[in-house]
């Protein structure tokens, strides 16, 4: 072996040992508050989660019904009424309001049926009423409204709620009548 090969092996020997003795030292110095951080970041990692009551939060949200099989009350409110969870809203018109559910009859009938007065409650059919000129109970400003409960007639197992809110037509009528008013004012000063 020559003399250049044994000078460059002992200088790669060297170099090696020195660049580990220089990881070592960066690795031992650390500052005290990246132990704790590394710890705190070790834990929220291992932190379990609560996967049931992320599913209880969840199914509660989504149920129907409550322990007494009376359907629960959604967020929405119609025409003064607060209509049930369940609904699916299928057509507005002006002041009419169309809803399809897959609830059963007589739970529909069971939910509205406290939450309106009416003196007159008319069987439309074999399963569908009619809930005439009843006021709503569900806020403080009553509305008056006519509601019906029914099967679609596309599918028995899907079933129809519409709503008329008739304190809205009064208004309308007022504004077409003082529409037509001012019409017939103009078309007298354009005949003189």
């Amino acid at each position: 072996m020559s003399v250049g090969a044994v000078h460059w092996g002992r200088a790669l020997r060297v170099s090696g040992a020195l660049a580990l003795v220089v990881a070592l030292a960066a690795g031992g110095c650390e500052s005290p508050q990246q132990p704790k951080q590394r710890q705190a970041r070790r834990q929220v990692a291992l932190k379990p989660v609560d996967v049931a009551k992320k599913r209880s939060e969840k199914l509660q949200a989504q149920r129907l019904y409550d322990e007494d099989m009376s359907l629960l009350p959604s967020d929405d409110v119609v025409a003064g009424i607060r209509l049930p969870r369940g609904l699916t809203t299928k057509l507005q018109v002006e002041n009419r309001y169309y809803y399809h559910s897959k609830v059963p009859l007589p739970h529909l009938r069971a939910y509205f049926g406290p939450r309106l007065v009416t003196m007159r409650i008319v069987p439309d059919g074999k399963s569908t009423y009619k809930y005439v000129k009843a006021k709503t109970k569900d806020t403080d400003e009553p509305h008056l409204v006519n509601v019906r409960i029914g099967p679609t007639s596309k599918s028995i197992y899907v079933n129809e709620v519409m709503i008329q809110d008739l304190s809205l037509e009064p208004i309308r009528k007022v504004e077409t009548f003082q529409r037509s008013q001012a019409q017939l004012k103009a078309l007298r000063e354009h005949a003189q």
